[in-house]
């Protein structure tokens, strides 16, 4: 699941460069279908936030009901918001398998 989190925060970042609108459709349905993931197996029960966060963006990044975005600095801070978001759960989960094996 780690891999997946830090693979869609480099996806997430690598999408600022303009590139083609497949590319963009291909990032909506990974980054929707890895977070239910998360939502469903790596949150922790206690913390109604993570899944808070982690349903936004899905809402945002739904491939069904695209929400476009024209202002490109708004768009850069989502991008750059939810890759940080995913990079964070990776971190957290590394963390937590690191405490594990000790």
């Amino acid at each position: 699941m780690k891999f997946f989190l830090v693979f869609i925060g480099w996806l997430l970042i690598f999408d600022l460069f303009h590139l083609p609108e497949w590319y963009g459709q291909f990032i909506r349905i990974i980054i929707s279908g890895i977070t239910f993931l998360v939502i469903l197996n790596k949150t922790q029960k206690s913390i109604l936030w993570g899944k808070f966060v982690f349903g936004l963006v899905i809402i945002l990044f739904n491939p069904f009901f695209s929400i476009s975005i024209d202002n490109p600095y708004l768009r850069i801070g989502i991008h750059f918001f939810s890759a940080s978001l995913f990079f964070v759960k990776a971190f957290q989960l590394y963390e937590m398998d690191r405490k594990n094996f000790n």
